[in-house]
């Protein structure tokens, strides 16, 4: 960790800590207290707690998120409003195909993540909460039911903030025409209405799914809804190599929101 004062040039080296595995993913929480690392083969992600903020030598703690198989990716919830307080919800993604949300246990507990809610790609629909073994039961459950082609296919989520979403669809809305009623318009204002996240599944047969999670807010009282929003539609996009994906919400844009993929061309 380095620091980097505003009213000099030059940065200060304040605290490092040796990994037993070299670290792949590595992303800082938007309110810089979680630090969350994996390995390239790790089946734990480690999630580093800064207990001590102002000081040259900053004191951490650490606990771990299991997972079933190696991580692919991370990504920390970006807050509504920079004036929020950061809840330090952290997506995961991990090689078994599903994406998992880890939010506060309650408003008092922000350093303790738990499971909230999971979205599994390899299945459509799926909808509440799940634990890994009732996971790995339903994809052996899709095997047997005739789903073996779904097993090789290569996924890439792309999470999308309910700010980056909500942006989008009231862009979309004020340039649709005005003299002219669109179901999946009203559709759209339905979903961004309810302030959700909404994850996009690309996957390598070159098709798109969409999910959206709401009441992730810890402050809620409700539990993390996830729904289907559409399943398999088909795009021009097909390549079993992705590399880097860049969501991008801005009104300067003229569609509002772009999805910027980046992808290896062999030979």
């Amino acid at each position: 960790m380095w620091s980097i004062p505003e009213d000099s040039e030059g940065s200060t080296e304040i605290w490092k800590k040796p990994l037993p595995n070299p670290a792949s993913h590595v992303e800082l929480s938007h309110d810089a207290e979680l630090i969350a690392t994996a390995g390239k083969r790790d089946r734990l992600v480690k999630i580093w707690h800064r207990q001590t903020f102002g000081c040259e030598d900053p004191q951490f703690d650490f606990f771990y998120l299991p997972h079933p198989r190696a991580i692919t990716g991370l990504k920390w919830r970006k807050p509504f409003h920079r004036e929020m307080t950061a809840e330090n919800v952290l997506y995961t993604i991990c090689k078994d195909n599903v994406v998992r949300l880890w939010s506060p246990i309650d408003a008092h507990e922000v350093h303790s993540l738990q499971l909230s809610a999971v979205i599994n790609m390899d299945i459509p629909l799926v909808s509440s909460i799940k634990s890994d073994k009732q996971m790995q039961n339903s994809k052996k459950s899709a095997k047997i039911n005739g789903f073996e082609k779904h097993i090789a296919t290569r996924y890439h989520p792309v999470i999308l903030d309910s700010k980056a979403f909500t942006v989008a669809a009231e862009l979309a809305v004020q340039r649709s025409p005005a003299d002219k009623e669109y179901a999946s318009v009203n559709r759209l204002l339905d979903i961004a209405n309810k302030n959700p996240d909404v994850v996009l599944v690309l996957d390598s047969k070159g098709t798109i799914s969409a999910w959206s999670l709401e009441n992730i807010n810890c402050n809620s009282k409700k539990k993390v809804t996830v729904s289907n929003i559409f399943s398999h539609l088909k795009t021009n996009f097909k390549n079993d190599d992705f590399v880097q994906t860049l969501s991008v919400a801005n009104k300067a844009f003229k569609n509002g929101w772009s999805l910027i993929l980046v992808e290896i061309t062999q030979g």
